[in-house]
Formats: structure tokens, sequence, C-alpha cells
């Protein structure tokens, strides 16, 4: 049984990382970037400048990816955990490993809000993207 839980599990990984290219990717080519969320709605998402945060942050330029996006680091610290506790627990309910969770889930919230306040709509990555599809869609319906 466990055995088959380890397959599934390494199975699962690489189809998840096979998808996230593959979405990666067509979010490139569909939207001109990888956030769909400004693509769509023009606005910024949570995790708005995490792509630009890891890539200072493997600059070693950590001033720079703290202004990107102050949680950077929390996701590589989260997925570790999630490791840890999948090695150690498999797939049961640990206590820790739920509030560590909510605790990161609501961080980001409270970083994005915050972001909102002090840099929307004027500093990157928090801008509006005029280019998006409801920004578009606004225009064909303005002029008509």
């Amino acid at each position: 049984m466990i055995e088959r839980i380890k397959k599934l599990t390494k199975k699962n990984t690489i189809l998840s990382i096979v998808f996230l290219i593959i979405y990666l990717f067509l979010a490139q080519i569909v939207t001109g970037g990888t956030c769909v969320s400004s693509a769509i709605m023009g606005l910024p998402c949570p995790a708005c400048g995490f792509t630009r945060a890891y890539l200072s942050a493997f600059r070693l330029d950590f001033a720079a990816a703290m202004r990107y996006n102050p949680l950077f680091w929390i996701v590589p610290v989260w997925g570790a955990a999630a490791l840890y506790k999948n090695k150690r627990h498999g797939h049961e309910r640990v206590q820790w490993f739920n509030i560590l969770s909510w605790g990161t889930l609501s961080a980001l919230f409270v970083s994005y809000a915050v972001r909102l306040v002090l840099y929307f709509p004027h500093t990157a990555p928090m801008v509006v993207n005029r280019q998006s599809l409801l920004f578009r869609v606004i225009g064909v319906i303005k002029s008509l």
C-alpha cells in the first residue's frame, strides 16, 4: 500500500511539473506573460512579483527581491515543510502543517492588501495592465 502511494505521489509530482511548464508556455503565448490575472483582469494578484523576486534573489539582489514581493521566501519554506510532512507523515493530516498553510496563505493576502495600498497602481509589479482582456472588452464596449 505504501509503495503504491509513493508511486502515485511521484507520478503526480511529475505530472504537476509537466502541467506547470505547459501552463507557463501557453500563458506566455496567449497573454504575453505568466500572470493570467494581470492578462485577463488587468490587476495584480497576491503572487505578483514572485518571478521577478526569484530572479533577483538568484542574482543575490535581495533588496530588489523584497521590493518585487516581500514574501518570495515563504513559498520555498512552505514547500520544504510540505516535503518534510509528506516524508514523515504521508497523507495524514498534521496540525502544525495546517497551521503553517493557513498562516502562509493569510500572510500572502495581508501582504497583498498592504502592497495594494502602498504601491497600486504606480509601482511595478503592482500596476494596471491596460492591455488586458477586460480593458480591451471595455474599450470595445465604449466604442459602440
